[in-house]
């Protein structure tokens, strides 16, 4: 790939200027320079500087992959200039930059050659002119041209034509010509919408219909080295439309991942609320995209694959359950335990997840409530003190437990400036119950006697599993 770095995709099926934008937009993956001819049927690819990086087979299987996608069929060829390339395109050839290994081409390349990224009516007819006068001469191919002497060609054939014989004689003897390569824009809009093949009541062919737009949609986000933080997907109905967004905590670049949420999340849509017309077409569009290149995979390493299936559940959580309640929790400068953590949602990426390491920390429950439930302890019984208060709590029955075992005191205080409505000096013990069940339970340093009070408060905090 060192010698020929230029990568021509010919596009040999009659398809839509659509698909091939979209296409060449997803080759930005590749390479930063390529250009699209005008019209739309090559794609041109700088590949210098990839050895390292791709081999010519791979970039010509992911490529083709690519194409197929879009519904294209392409056929590619390598050259050392784009004009040569296009050239062999059309000829289904890939030969060495050489004139003594080129194929009889005839004279009517001559407009590939001077014009590979555009092709019109104008320079088609100034070339007429010159390819007639190299016939004239017995010249009917670019091997006959290729040996044409040089500082002949003006007296014989003219300024012009002399010229144009110079530029194809140095592209065909190894050398490029100093063509500026167009710039091309990309969209500054992403989506792919399309025609259901029958009207439809239900959503099965439209997940069919949408796995193929969501790899399309994000070989283009791909190409701009992005990702997607937002969808939307709008459903063409008879008489109106109906659009469902879907926005992700943490931006997606897998379109497989993207699929699984977005099929929960218009199934649960559509269930709590039916349909109420035929469905005729579909329309995904991307809201929000932030950047995210790709990054190399590490053979020694699985971090990156770590990281991408995190995103992954976190993003198909965030639409089972909703925004706001998919969270890490992260420790915070507290004593009191209702305070010690906090919902951090920012904290989902990763980057904020302290690794505390391995020390001996205090034993605490698994399951905490949100607020201390105040009980009544009548000997080694324990019965919630006001039932009304707290009946989300225990929604079955309110229980009563017979304690068999007290293990603490645990003193903890909270910093004199915290609020803490119940009180901030609190015991706390580790009981056992009759039932099996192991309780966290604290009384206030102020009200309490001892732990064989035959009637006293305290206050259920947590459960140990």
């Amino acid at each position: 790939m060192s010698a020929q770095q230029i990568l021509c995709v010919l596009i040999t099926s009659a398809s839509a200027p659509k698909a091939v934008h979209a296409f060449t937009e997803s080759c930005f993956r590749f390479t930063p320079k390529l250009a699209l001819r005008d019209p739309p049927e090559a794609v041109f690819l700088d590949l210098k500087g990839c050895e390292k990086l791709y081999s010519a087979k791979t970039i010509e299987e992911r490529v083709r992959i690519m194409a197929g996608r879009f519904g294209l069929t392409i056929q590619m060829s390598w050259a050392h200039d784009p004009a040569l390339a296009l050239v062999r395109a059309r000829a289904h050839a890939r030969l060495p930059g050489q004139s003594k290994d080129l194929p009889e081409f005839s004279l009517s390349t001559l407009t590939d050659f001077i014009s590979p990224f555009r092709s019109d009516e104008e320079t088609r007819k100034e070339l007429q002119t010159s390819q007639n006068l190299l016939a004239a001469f017995g010249v009917k191919t670019l091997s006959d041209l290729a040996c044409l002497p040089g500082p002949a060609l003006v007296s014989r054939f003219g300024k012009k034509t002399a010229s144009i014989c110079a530029q194809v004689q140095t592209i065909l003897n190894g050398g490029t010509c100093a063509l500026a390569w167009p710039r091309y824009e990309v969209s500054s809009s992403i989506f792919e919408s399309q025609e259901l093949p029958e009207e439809v009541d239900v959503l099965e062919p439209v997940f069919f219909v949408l796995k193929a737009m969501m790899e399309q949609l994000f070989s283009r986000v791909r190409g701009r080295a992005e990702k997607v933080a937002a969808l939307c997907v709008e459903l063409d109905l008879r008489n109106k439309s109906r659009s469902f967004e879907v926005r992700f905590p943490l931006a997606q670049g897998s379109a497989p991942v993207c699929m699984l949420v977005l099929r929960e999340k218009l199934s649960s849509e559509v269930t709590r609320n039916p349909l109420d017309d035929l469905i005729r077409g579909v329309k995904l569009s991307v809201l929000e995209t932030v950047p995210g290149a790709g990054a190399q995979r590490d053979f020694f390493s699985q971090k990156e694959e770590q990281a991408e299936a995190w995103d992954d559940l976190v993003s198909r959580l965030t639409a089972k359950l909703g925004l706001g309640r998919v969270f890490v929790p992260v420790l915070t400068p507290s004593f009191l335990p209702e305070k010690t953590w906090a919902r951090q949602t920012a904290a989902l990426n990763g980057a904020q997840i302290k690794n505390w390491g391995s020390r001996p920390w205090p034993e605490r429950p698994l399951r905490m409530l949100a607020e201390p439930c105040a009980l009544r302890r009548r000997g080694p019984l324990l019965e919630i003190w006001d039932q009304s208060s707290h009946q989300g709590v225990f929604q079955k029955r309110s229980p009563i437990w017979r304690v068999l075992s007290w293990e603490g005191p645990e003193r903890i205080s909270a910093q004199w400036w915290e609020n803490c409505p119940i009180g901030g000096d609190r015991d706390y013990y580790r009981i056992k119950t009759q039932s099996g069940e192991w309780l966290w339970v604290f009384h206030l340093n102020g009200e309490a006697q001892s732990t064989a009070s035959v009637s006293t408060k305290v206050y259920l905090h947590g459960f140990f599993d």
